[in-house]
């Protein structure tokens, strides 16, 4: 028996957030841009200045399995069971940090910018293969 599941998924929007006086930390939706200075768009329009977009890569995965039964008497059978998963090994960012501006949470003194913001922090898992066997009675 072969199995094979692929799937694709767009990115999710982008965002720059900052402080927000009242409501907390990453409430906010500004963005620093060279040239133009300090800029507040509206949730999910920030563009990344490491990707140039305003959505996280596009994702995309291949996995296949197969499974071999050998029965072994009457109503019992053994299964010798593989799967591949991440098959193309594909491992581009399914999440990217969009905290622009970082609240130092001392009074009086203003947010700092994340040395951090735009690179990736969640990943796809990596090609894995799975071996296994099942007896059934």
């Amino acid at each position: 028996m072969l199995s094979g599941n692929f799937y694709t998924r767009s990115g999710i929007p982008f965002n720059a957030l900052i402080p927000h006086p009242v409501y907390g930390d990453n409430e906010g939706f500004c963005q620093n841009i060279s040239g133009i200075g300090f800029v507040c768009n509206p949730r999910g329009t920030a563009v990344n200045p490491i990707t140039g977009s305003n959505r996280t890569p596009t994702n995309f995965q291949l996995d296949v399995g197969a499974y071999y039964p050998i029965s072994v008497g009457e109503g019992k059978e053994l299964r010798l069971m593989f799967d591949w998963f991440n098959v193309t090994n594909a491992q581009r960012a399914l999440r990217q940090d969009d905290t622009f501006l970082i609240n130092s949470g001392i009074s009086g003194v203003p947010p700092v910018s994340n040395p951090t913001f735009g690179t990736g922090t969640v990943f796809q898992f990596p090609s894995t293969i799975r071996l296994g066997a099942k007896f059934s009675f």
